[in-house]
């Protein structure tokens, strides 16, 4: 695999049907090519079983150090995924979240939108806080009957939505407790995230108030209920994907998603928007005449986590001095997902090289002749006569 450097940072686009060889003709070989500059930095991720194992030999062979690779994910390093990122932000990525499991087994408008709401102001809530917040349910005579401390991640969202009755007033008297020591905008931001949480969850009956929890347990449940996606993405431990990929460091996302599914499909998602602000920083840096390591951005699979924001975010790739490759398996796939013909074929448009395997994808082969002009199809008929 051979792109000269400016094309790269213009996108590469792999299309193929499973087994098509994207991967290993593809993905692979640009990787190795992209890390023959020593400087060059890669951020990858992939949904499938140890897909970092490949990209770490790949790195290794290509003279990287041992300490400048990491591999976050389930059973390897963590990474504290909402760290960072206003309550807004990761409200709306849930929201996806949903609508992805929704699209797949049926779901409430009213629901979702409920589930959307409580997730935004219990973020706001942990967001606002601004540090640890202990808030342990104690007995009458003040022994411990359950320690909590909370942080800003989805193991304290799913704490906090899930409280009830004297959970919940712990919580909230925690949470008074924290905005009285607080000045200014900063007490007013945590009260004002506490007073529409509850009135959010006070007149909410309690059947409505169950499926709403529901809904959010279908995506954010399991960083509770899995020790090891608490472990990965629920963490104590800072990582920073900025400094991560200086100096040609290699980041790789390991979550296997036909284990983890919904889970799964949030955390790339929230990638994606580490990987967005990423953008934006390195933009505002080489404003400021700061030189750029180069960087690579390699999503496979991508059509189980795109949407139709996205457009704006491979915009911003070249001016970052980011090369995005993204590679998928059929294009009525995209087109499913971000919302029909225009949105899918919006979102891959820019893409200055396109790597097309033979597919018999209608969608596929429309993307082809869209890019190529013209496409000969070959089709094969039988017929049979008696006399």
């Amino acid at each position: 695999m051979r792109i000269d450097e400016e094309s790269a940072y213009g996108g590469l686009l792999a299309l193929g049907p499973m087994g098509s060889g994207k991967t290993r003709a593809v993905l692979q070989p640009w990787a190795g090519w992209w890390l023959r500059d020593p400087t060059a930095g890669l951020f990858a991720y992939g949904v499938k079983p140890n897909w970092s194992a490949s990209l770490v030999a790949i790195a290794l062979a290509m003279g990287r150090e041992p300490e400048q690779i990491h591999v976050v994910g389930p059973g390897y390093a963590p990474w504290p995924l909402i760290r960072g990122l206003e309550p807004d932000s990761v409200a709306n990525f849930v929201r996806e979240a949903f609508r992805r499991e929704g699209a797949a087994h049926g779901g409430d408008q009213f629901f979702s939108d409920s589930a959307t709401n409580l997730v935004r102001r219990a973020a706001a809530i942990l967001y606002y806080s601004g540090q640890y917040l202990v808030a342990d349910t104690l007995s009458p005579t003040g022994d411990v009957v359950r320690p909590r401390t909370l942080g800003y991640d989805l193991e304290s969202i799913s704490e906090i939505v899930h409280a009830t009755g004297e959970d919940a007033n712990t919580i909230a008297a925690a949470v008074r407790a924290r905005a009285s020591g607080l000045e200014g905008e900063a007490a007013e931001d945590l009260e004002a995230a506490l007073a529409g949480y509850e009135r959010l969850t006070k007149d909410l009956p309690e059947k409505t108030r169950g499926s709403v929890v529901g809904q959010i347990d279908t995506v954010v449940e399991p960083f509770l209920s899995s020790r090891a996606l608490r472990t990965a993405f629920c963490s104590n431990e800072e990582f920073d994907l900025e400094s991560a990929l200086v100096d040609g460091g290699v980041v790789v996302l390991d979550v296997d998603l036909g284990r983890y599914a919904a889970a799964a499909r949030l955390v790339y998602l929230l990638a994606f928007e580490q990987m967005r602000r990423l953008m934006i920083r390195r933009i505002d840096d080489e404003r400021q005449g700061h030189e750029l390591d180069p960087v690579a951005f390699v999503a496979d699979e991508y059509a189980e986590v795109a949407t139709a924001a996205h457009k704006s975010m491979w915009r911003l790739c070249r001016e970052a001095r980011i090369a995005p490759v993204i590679a998928y398996q059929l294009h009525s796939d995209l087109r499913s997902v971000v919302g029909g013909k225009d949105a899918a074929d919006a979102l891959v448009a820019g893409m200055r090289t396109k790597v097309l395997f033979a597919t018999d994808d209608e969608a596929s082969v429309q993307l082809a002749a869209g890019a190529l002009g013209q496409v000969d199809r070959e089709y094969e008929s039988t017929s049979r006569s008696t006399s």
